[in-house]
């Protein structure tokens, strides 16, 4: 029996370690995607010496404890059947659980051959960890990589730029729509003010007043028969209004940061973006720094380079991905990058950030700050406090109100009793009626004692004169002290109370001024 629990054990050992080092494979050129406090890793590139993705499908959960160096990833990729490999492309999240997968290359699964069909659209469902292709309708743009697609709040998906597959690409310019909230439809974009050069590897963020954010990227344009590319002027950024499909260019202030490609963005909810990694020049260079941060609270975008301690810092990176869960920023993977060739080392790490302090951690614990448990504590203690308040308050207007009902019903019994046969009180009530008779029957205020003579021998009646004194009649009843229950005043008021609704916080940034004076 110990053998076979022996034999069992190793094998199941072997199989969590065959699990996880399947899933903690270095990569880049995947994408990543935060849902229910998952955060997925999908795809990419698992080497760098040959073009092909990866069918890998893992998460994080953040629900948990656990230590960067062992991050202990959950792979799904056998039960979630992803239909192909992929890598270069980009996601965003639909319907509040799916990840949405555009463009990028692909392979077959079957045959390995790269597929470069017109097929573009994978989405993953979060909850069920499915697979399942969308069917679109109108025109789809043509399939591209290195582009950056970002959704708005209405479920709209906008797709910039890019470049073409295969050899000899087209760099593009256009921007395209996907309505992905009823339907998987396409919409080409007539724009106004459009920038008139192409643009690949930037990054695009989406404000909360619909405005796009595009930084660095390269570009490409030929010059005297020759082809060019090099980096965007990351200090000149540019600004895309989705209510008015109207490009704004920026000269944004600030500290001088080096131009870039490759880099990685997310957005904090007091409106800031934090961008991480990117290289420049035909060698992949690394750019300096490597963090800094983009206010677009202010009327003139500024940017800044917060003083951040080294220590168990991830290594300068292309190609990897950044994602915002509470205050913790989290890097993922990628290509390591360095100051004089191109990168050729692929990153297996996973790295946290905390934004309030800017510091690296090395273990991270579920508090607080998480999206979905910003507000549990403060919320639970200002429920408890006010379902305790009514509680205690019911229960001391119940014992108000029974001592008073007690009360009134002790004098209501005592002070106004009811005459019963047999008990005496009758032959009052009797008296009471024969007084009033007799004073109807006189008419007068004032009752004579009649005495009656009876004389044998003239049987003469003899009536006492008006004059005669006067006896009053009393009789020894009780003397009613009842009140009516209105002298009480009604019933005490018990006032009814409606908690205050708690804080929710907005969730997003909308800048104060934003990068154009009017808008039609």
């Amino acid at each position: 029996m110990f053998y076979v629990f022996l034999l069992q054990f190793f094998v199941i050992s072997f199989s969590l370690t065959i699990l996880v080092e399947s899933a903690t494979n270095a990569r880049y050129a995947h994408v990543s995607a935060l849902i229910n406090d998952q955060l997925f890793i999908i795809g990419g590139q698992p080497t760098s010496f040959q073009l092909k993705g990866s069918n890998d499908v893992f998460y994080l959960d953040l629900k948990k404890s656990f230590n960067l160096q062992d991050p202990s990833l959950v792979d799904i990729t056998r039960t979630s059947g992803m239909p192909l490999t992929i890598s270069w492309a980009s996601s965003t999240v639909v319907n509040k659980d799916g990840i949405l997968i555009y463009g990028g290359y692909t392979w077959s699964l079957n045959s390995g051959n790269l597929d470069n069909g017109d097929n573009a659209l994978y989405l993953f469902n979060a909850t069920t960890k499915q697979w399942t292709i969308p069917t679109v309708s109108g025109a789809p743009p043509p399939k591209r990589r290195e582009m950056k697609i970002v959704s708005d709040n209405n479920e709209n998906i906008f797709i910039y730029g890019g470049i073409q597959l295969g050899e000899n690409p087209q760099w593009y310019t256009d921007m395209n729509i996907l309505d992905a909230q009823s339907e998987f439809r396409w919409e080409l974009i007539q724009m106004k003010n459009s920038p008139t050069y192409p643009r690949a590897d930037y990054t695009a963020t989406m404000l909360p007043n619909g405005v796009i954010v595009y930084i660095g990227g390269r570009t490409r344009a030929v010059r005297d028969a020759s082809i060019l590319e090099t980096e965007l002027n990351i200090k000149q950024i540019t600004l895309y209004d989705t209510k008015d499909a109207t490009w704004y260019p920026m000269e944004t202030s600030g500290e001088l940061i080096d131009n870039r490609n490759s880099h990685s963005a997310v957005l904090t909810p007091d409106g800031k973006i934090i961008i991480y990694g990117g290289a420049q020049g035909p060698n992949l260079i690394t750019a300096s720094p490597s963090l800094a941060i983009l206010d677009t609270s202010t009327s003139v975008y500024t940017w800044s380079v917060p003083t951040i301690s080294s220590q168990f810092s991830p290594p300068p990176l292309i190609l990897h991905t950044a994602d915002l869960y509470g205050d913790y920023m989290i890097v993922a993977f990628g290509n390591v990058t360095n100051g004089a060739t191109s990168p050729v080392e692929i990153n297996s790490g996973i790295y946290m950030l905390d934004t309030k302090t800017f510091s690296w951690i090395t273990s991270y614990t579920p508090n607080s700050t998480s999206p979905s448990d910003k507000n549990d504590p403060i919320s639970i203690g200002i429920i408890i406090g006010i379902v305790c308040a009514i509680i205690v308050f019911l229960v001391v207007a119940s014992i108000i109100g029974w001592i008073f009902y007690k009360r009134y019903r002790e004098n209501n019994n005592i002070e106004h009793a009811i005459p019963t046969p047999g008990s005496g009180m009758d032959r009052v009530e009797r008296d009471e009626r024969d007084e009033r008779d007799e004073r109807d029957e006189f008419g007068g205020n004032r009752i004579s004692n009649i005495t009656s003579v009876t004389d044998n021998s003239n049987n003469e009646n003899v009536r006492n004169s008006s004059t005669t004194d006067v006896t009053v009649i009393s009789h020894s009843r009780p003397t009613s002290t009842y009140k009516s229950t209105s002298n009480y005043g009604s019933t005490p008021y018990v006032p009814s109370y409606t908690p205050p609704p708690y804080y929710t916080p907005h969730g997003g940034f909308t800048p104060k001024n934003p990068p154009y004076s009017t808008r039609n």
